[in-house]
C-alpha cells in the first residue's frame, strides 16, 4: 500500500498545485479533505505519513466562527505527538503556529504581500533556503514565532516567513505550491488585493513569475522530497528479482 498524505484544502479549486503533482509522482496516496465544506477529518493521525494544510480565506482570530479550524489544529497536534511530518502553508502555517501557542493577526502597520518577494534566511535557515530565493506570497496576516520553534526566514516587511518545530513540522507563510497558472488565477479572481500597501503591481508580478518561479519550483520539490521522502516501494517479487540479479 502506498503511504498516505492528507491534504487539507480551504477551497474547491482543482487539485493541481505542486503538492498534488509532485507527491503523486513520488507514489503517495493523496487524501484530499475539505473541512470548510463539512468533510470530516480523521480522529487521529494514525496511518498517515504526512499532513499538509494549505491556504484559505478564514482568519485564525475568527476561529470561533469556523469550528472546522479547531478540528484541523487537533489533527496537527496529534501529528506532532506522533512525529508525523507536517507542512502548513499560509493559513496552514498560521494554524500550526497558533496550535503551538503563538498569536496570529494582520500586520500592525497594514502591510500586505501579493507577488514574489525575496526570502532572507536566518542562520538556522541557510541550510533550508538558498540565497536570493523569491517566493509567491498572498496574505496580510502574520504569526509570531511559536515557543520552542526555530525561525528560518523573513521577508522585508514580515519578520516571520518560515519556521520549523522539532525535526519535521514546518510553517511557511508563503505559497511555494502555487504554479504560474494558479498565481494568474489569483490575479484574475482576487484583484482586490492590487493597490494595497506592499502589494506589487500586476506588471511587476508578471515579470516576477517568469523570473523567479523556476527556482521556486526546483527548491520546493526538493524540500518535499526531504520532508516526506517517496512512497514508491517494490513489490515482494520485484525485491526478490533485484536480490537475485
Amino acid at each position: 500500500m502506498p503511504a498516505k498524505i492528507l491534504i487539507i484544502k480551504h477551497n474547491h479549486q482543482p487539485n493541481v498545485d505542486r503538492t498534488a503533482t509532485h507527491l503523486a509522482e513520488r507514489g503517495f496516496d493523496l487524501d484530499w479533505r475539505h473541512p470548510f465544506a463539512g468533510e470530516a477529518l480523521p480522529g487521529d493521525a494514525g496511518g498517515l505519513s504526512g499532513l499538509i494544510a494549505l491556504g484559505g480565506p478564514f482568519p485564525v482570530p475568527e476561529a470561533d466562527r469556523h469550528p472546522f479550524l479547531a478540528a484541523e489544529m487537533r489533527l496537527m497536534r496529534d501529528c506532532l505527538k506522533r512525529e508525523v511530518p507536517v507542512l502548513g502553508i499560509c493559513l496552514g502555517s498560521q494554524l500550526l503556529a497558533h496550535e503551538l501557542g503563538s498569536t496570529v493577526g494582520p500586520h500592525p502597520e497594514g502591510w500586505h504581500e501579493f507577488g514574489f518577494y525575496e526570502l532572507f534566511p536566518t542562520a538556522a535557515g541557510r541550510s533550508e533556503f538558498p540565497a536570493g530565493l523569491h517566493v509567491a506570497q498572498y496574505h496580510y496576516h502574520q504569526f509570531d514565532l511559536p515557543p520552542g520553534a526555530t525561525l528560518l526566514a523573513r521577508s522585508e516587511r514580515f519578520t516571520q516567513q518560515a519556521f520549523r518545530h522539532g525535526a519535521n513540522a514546518y510553517g511557511f507563510q508563503f505559497h511555494p505550491e502555487a504554479t504560474p497558472e494558479i498565481f494568474r488565477r489569483w490575479q484574475a479572481d482576487d484583484d482586490y488585493m492590487l493597490g494595497k500597501p506592499g502589494v506589487q503591481s500586476k506588471a511587476e508580478q508578471d515579470r516576477a513569475i517568469e523570473r523567479h518561479d523556476p527556482a521556486q519550483h526546483t527548491w520546493f520539490t526538493g524540500f518535499l522530497d526531504r520532508l516526506f521522502g517517496t512512497s514508491v516501494k517494490a513489490k515482494p517479487n520485484e525485491q526478490m528479482a533485484s536480490v537475485a540479479g
